[in-house]
């Protein structure tokens, strides 16, 4: 089927196309709008600014489309392929995406508002500046992922993969991260105040400058991590592990620090000022300059 015979039968009133072929196809700017468009074959086809809201596009393949503006609202997508398809401020708000193939997928500035992502892969995806507020991403891929300056507050994380994502001055206030593996992932400038990080693997992943204010870390792993100017003040690090954790400059005011395990950590010029520390693991830790839970400097 061409894209004109499409698109005839469309305005004719048809709307049901399963496993329709339409590689390479232009369908920029058409209107869509309710299309059954199931198992269909869209790799490399052109649907930039065109509208698919409430489309069925489950277990179809998208693989290098572009749907630059595309509206697709509500849209169904599960099990959908859309590996290196440019999505560039495309509109996904509520779609379902459950399970879909993304990796490597463009969605800078992208609408994912209340998008289910659960399970979808989403590896080494562009997801800078992209609107994912709501979005449920629960056992979602995003290994190395791009999301810069992302909102993601009030996402649902619980069971992702962020190995080695990019989250510098994500938005990530008060979302839930029990568990998640986020090693080696930048997390710089990134807010994480209120957040729920116990257990989170967070080896060697870099915090510089982050908020994690009043954020529960309990036996979070933190081994070798860069918290650097990070703030901790109020946050609860109770049986967490830091070890040859950075932490210079860092304000850990009123802290729950129990049972932490700190040694070799380096806490120069950290603020510790009213922290809970009692049994706190502090061999072979630096704390040069660094202010006491007792309002002490030590030398």
């Amino acid at each position: 089927m061409s894209a004109e015979d499409l698109l005839r039968r469309y305005a004719s009133g048809e709307r049901t196309f399963p496993g329709v072929s339409l590689s390479w196809a232009n369908l920029s700017l058409v209107c869509l709008i309710g299309t059954k468009l199931s198992r269909a074959n869209l790799n490399q086809a052109n649907l930039n600014g065109a509208d698919l809201s409430g489309s069925d596009l489950s277990l179809a393949s998208l693989r290098r489309a572009t749907l630059r503006r595309a509206v697709l609202r509500q849209a169904l997508l599960r099990r959908a392929s859309l590996r290196q398809a440019d999505m560039t401020e495309a509109d996904l708000s509520e779609a379902d995406l459950s399970s879909a193939n993304l990796s490597g997928a463009g969605l800078v500035g992208a609408n994912l508002t209340a998008t289910n992502l659960s399970g979808a892969d989403l590896r080494q995806a562009n997801l800078n500046g992209a609107d994912l507020r709501k979005a449920n991403l629960i056992g979602a891929n995003l290994s190395e992922a791009n999301l810069i300056d992302v909102d993601l507050s009030h996402t649902n994380l619980v069971g992702a993969n962020l190995v080695g994502a990019n989250l510098v001055g994500a938005n990530l206030s008060g979302v839930n991260l029990s568990g998640v593996n986020l090693r080696r992932a930048n997390l710089s400038g990134a807010d994480l105040s209120n957040a729920n990080l116990k257990k989170a693997n967070l080896s060697e992943t870099d915090l510089v400058r982050a908020d994690l204010s009043l954020a529960i870390l309990r036996e979070a792993d933190l081994r070798r991590a860069n918290l650097n100017g990070a703030d901790l003040s109020e946050a609860n690090l109770r049986q967490a592990s830091l070890h040859r954790a950075s932490l210079s400059g860092a304000n850990l005011c009123c802290a729950h620090l129990s049972m932490a395990m700190l040694s070799e950590a380096n806490l120069a010029d950290a603020d510790l000022s009213g922290a809970y520390m009692p049994n706190v693991d502090l061999r072979g830790a630096n704390l040069t300059g660094a202010q006491m839970p007792d309002g002490t400097v030590h030398s």
